[in-house]
């Protein structure tokens, strides 16, 4: 191999290495946003008619909407569950910008029935790319991002599982 191409090498390493530094020192185990939401405890039906209750972080504010995970360490997402509530049936997408593990999100309409569950992919953080969107086909009310592999786990599907709206409703 010439100088210079073991140069080339060389640069690429350094600048891989200090865009991995980068990277890294970006993760965090809470923001502010994450800190601010309020948390509840929420029920989730699955197919055998069998509740599962998980603590989630609810995201109400249109801050705490933006920031979901962004930033967001993959541990802390192991362990988190975050509860995007909307004041009316909306029809809004979801990115994964920023984010360092992959998620999956179930959205639910105003009623309970979760009608789309979705895997999202993180994206690599700095990256020009434009990000993918993530969305049902139709309005929901209610979406619950989890770790990846959650709902398959826990056997929430499609229109045969449900998120209690009414205790959730009256524990606010």
């Amino acid at each position: 191999m010439s100088r210079f191409a073991k140069q080339i090498v060389l640069l690429g390493f350094i600048t891989a290495s200090l865009i991995t530094g980068q990277v890294m020192a970006q993760c965090v185990l809470a923001t502010p946003q994450l800190e601010h939401m309020q948390q509840a405890q929420i029920r989730l039906q699955n197919t055998s008619q069998e509740w599962a209750t998980v603590n989630a972080h609810i995201a109400d504010e249109p801050a705490e909407s933006a920031a979901g995970f962004q930033h967001i360490c993959q541990e802390t997402i192991d362990d988190t569950f975050i509860l995007f509530v909307y004041s009316r049936p909306y029809l809004g997408r979801f990115h994964m910008q920023n984010v360092y593990g992959n998620l999956d999100i179930a959205f639910i309409k105003e009623d309970g029935v979760v009608i789309s569950i979705q895997q999202m992919r993180a994206e690599p953080p700095g990256l020009p790319v434009k990000p993918q969107l993530y969305s049902p086909t139709e309005p929901f009310m209610y979406a619950l991002e989890a770790k990846e592999g959650f709902f398959a786990e826990n056997n929430i599907e499609v229109m045969q599982s449900r998120f209690d709206v009414d205790t959730f409703r009256s524990g606010q």
